[in-house]
């Protein structure tokens, strides 16, 4: 029997902020969830969000910023935790828009 986890979450949204508006609200969220910061480009951000789930693995977390204001925000993650993907981008968001 092969049982199939969700892989990933993606949530996209037009934002009517500036983009540096945008990636500084970003940034704030990262250090307030105590998250790490792996790479970021003009495009985007790579972070590694910590997790208190024992049996997860390949954690990723994108945020990509385009300069019309267009935000996706996407959680891949293999976790025997079925909603760990769509729980970190919620987690994300809710946390994003108190600050924006």
């Amino acid at each position: 029997m092969n049982i199939a986890f969700p892989m990933q979450y993606t949530e996209n949204f037009l934002c009517d902020k500036d983009p540096e508006t945008v990636r500084h609200a970003a940034r704030q969220t990262i250090n307030k969830l105590s998250w790490s910061i792996i790479s970021e480009t003009d495009d985007g951000i790579c972070v590694c969000p910590r997790s208190q789930k024992i049996l997860t693995w390949k954690k990723d977390f994108h945020i990509d910023l385009s300069l019309d204001g267009f935000v996706q925000i996407t959680s891949q993650c293999q976790s025997l935790d079925w909603s760990i993907n769509r729980n970190n981008v919620k987690t994300f968001l809710n946390k994003m828009e108190e600050l924006v």
